[in-house]
């Protein structure tokens, strides 16, 4: 059995659980890396009061006045990406979309009742970063959203935080 829970990426100066957006959320967030630049990346694992995540990262954004990233982590087989920033908004992606067309199947839901293309989501990405203040290009973000999964579908939010500019210590993920 794999993970299951968020990873929660956002610019603050306080640990997680001081934030607003949290309040209710009953588990106690365990934080796996200060990043550069005052990013912080902290992991909520799954109990009954877990928070919707984009709820969850619009709510963090608000608070830090800082772009926000949310992973939910669905048994490390895939990942649906919540984020938002000013001028992109609130955007979703997902990490491993075979694995995650599985998980929609039972319910009737396709990949594109739920996020939006990998293309689209990578121009939104361009965005966010920007909001960052980090430039980047679309198509590695695109080709990430292409991929398949991995042994553990947490590497891939690792690598996609990386590449959305930020910088984590060799070895996270």
């Amino acid at each position: 059995m794999g993970f299951w829970g968020s990873i929660v990426v956002a610019r603050s100066d306080v640990p997680l659980s001081g934030l607003r957006a949290l309040k209710g959320y009953d588990g106690h967030p365990k934080e796996l890396e200060r990043a550069a630049d005052g990013w912080r990346i902290w992991e909520l694992s799954v109990d009954d009061s877990l928070p919707d995540p984009k709820d969850l990262v619009v709510g963090v954004s608000e608070e830090t006045g800082a772009p926000a990233l949310v992973g939910f982590v669905m048994d490390s087989d895939c990942v649906a990406v919540a984020a938002f920033s000013r001028s992109a908004g609130a955007w979703s992606a997902c990490l491993a979309p075979n694995n995650m067309a599985a998980y929609l199947r039972p319910d009737d839901l396709t990949l594109s009742d739920v996020f939006l293309p990998p293309e689209e989501a990578a121009v939104l990405a361009v965005r966010w970063a920007a909001d960052a203040g980090y430039r980047i290009s679309p198509v590695p973000i695109a080709e990430l959203l292409h991929r398949e999964g991995a042994p553990y579908a947490e590497h891939l939010f690792a690598e996609f935080i990386e590449r959305v500019g930020i910088a984590l210590r060799p070895g996270v993920g």
